[in-house]
């Protein structure tokens, strides 16, 4: 009888255990937000899950941690990186010493004139420099587990998983005023007089861009036709997060995904997408009669700035926040020195100056960071590195890629456009 409901017991956690084990961690995290020695124990549980379940689930775990990685400063980022680096020898241990399966050469030739390109002293070796390196590996990893196992990508799974992770997340961030411990780790922020979310990020606009590529995934799972009742709840709450978070950024891109959904409803079925439309119109205009102070001080947090612009350059710095100076500035320079266009000033270069915004800052753009620090010459060994991964996706994928991706991929382009995350260089202080 005992052997029997053992038995019972464990068929149930096998088939739960993805859920089971998630629900487990938000307990763990929700412990260290009142202490930060769960450090020594959520982590190591960790790297045990993504050592022992099979290897999707080991991705999900990961996807399902990101939320909470600022939790524990700079040791929640380097024990992340281990489990990460735990999943990376599975599967290339998996792929080439189980499977038998060999890397493309003409893929290794190419990564290696990367780096070796990216090592050239063209440049100071600085923290910067080393940080960068191993941010472009943890791509070409990303990539190449995809393009080596694209059945691990489970896009559904994940998108639903990291979605109820920010949700969870954000529950815990509300937690902040009343918690000393998470107090002292995550900040706060204000944005013109409006107190700017940031879950358990360090950064709001962090919250912000994840969020705006968490509702481009959700737009891909409806046109795709793939998406579950449910889906439709987690994309409006990741959309109010968004929101919370004051980024301008996220409350663009927002607005033009749900364009993009509201244009496919009615291409598919344009009577109940109308009716539903103007209920929901209905309910925006009542509540901003409801409450009409609210809604202009919200808005005004993007718009403010807006109508002082003298000329076109004055307008597109207060719609960018000063961003349109850096690229400018970072345009001319490039253009005015062939050499550093051609070649690049490497990944440890120092920012330029910009004076309008008085301050040595980053260009806040992807890829005129990468033309910047590697030039076009670098640029095309990146680029080179990226198709030789995805030729090889086309070739493993045995399910049609639907159309509709190019929506995150849309998405993905313009917050690059914006941002530099990976490319970041570190503002001299003056």
């Amino acid at each position: 009888m005992n052997q029997s409901k053992n038995s019972a017991v464990w068929v149930f956690y096998r088939r739960w255990r993805l859920v089971l084990n998630c629900a487990l961690l938000t307990v763990l995290f929700f412990a260290d937000c009142w202490w930060g020695g769960m450090v020594y124990i959520v982590y190591p549980l960790l790297l045990a899950m993504v050592c022992f379940d099979d290897f999707a689930n080991a991705t999900s775990y990961l996807v399902y941690v990101i939320p909470f990685v600022a939790l524990n400063g700079w040791w929640g980022g380097i024990f992340y990186l281990l489990c990460f680096l735990a999943v990376v020898f599975r599967f290339y241990l998996t792929l080439w010493g189980v499977e038998r399966q060999r890397p493309q050469p003409l893929l290794l030739i190419f990564i290696g004139l990367f780096v070796v390109y990216c090592l050239l002293p063209i440049g100071p070796y600085n923290g910067d420099l080393w940080r960068k390196i191993a941010l472009f590996l943890v791509v070409f990893v990303m990539v190449s587990i995809i393009a080596g196992k694209p059945e691990v990508l489970r896009l559904s799974v994940n998108v639903r998983t990291l979605a109820v992770a920010i949700i969870v997340a954000s529950l815990l961030g509300c937690l902040r005023p009343v918690i000393p411990h998470l107090k002292a780790i995550i900040p706060s922020y204000i944005g013109n007089g409006w107190p700017r979310f940031t879950a358990l990020f360090w950064q709001p606009n962090a919250l912000g861009m994840l969020c705006s590529v968490m509702v481009s995934l959700f737009a891909y799972l409806l046109i795709s036709r793939r998406a579950q009742w449910y889906d439709y709840l987690l994309m409006f709450s990741i959309t109010a997060i968004g929101f919370a978070a004051l980024s301008k950024t996220c409350l663009v891109i927002m607005v033009l995904v749900y364009l993009i959904i509201l244009g496919y409803l009615l291409h598919r079925n344009w009577a109940p997408t109308v009716v539903v439309s103007l209920v929901v119109l209905t309910v925006v205009i009542g509540f901003c009669c409801l409450k009409p102070t609210l809604v202009s001080d919200y808005l005004g947090r993007f718009t403010e700035n807006l109508a002082g612009g003298e000329d076109f350059t004055a307008f597109m710095n207060n719609l960018t926040t000063l961003r349109y100076a850096l690229w400018v500035n970072y345009s001319t320079y490039l253009w005015q020195h062939p050499l550093a266009l051609l070649f690049g000033r490497g990944l440890g270069a120092a920012p330029l100056f910009t004076p309008t915004n008085g301050r040595y800052l980053s260009p806040h753009n992807f890829l005129l960071a990468m033309v910047y620090q590697l030039g076009l010459v670098g640029t095309a060994l990146f680029v080179a590195v990226l198709v030789l991964m995805f030729r090889q996706l086309k070739k493993r994928r045995t399910t049609a890629i639907h159309r509709a991706i190019w929506v995150p991929i849309l998405i993905l382009l313009l917050l690059l456009s914006v941002e530099d995350t990976i490319l970041y260089i570190t503002e001299i202080k003056i």
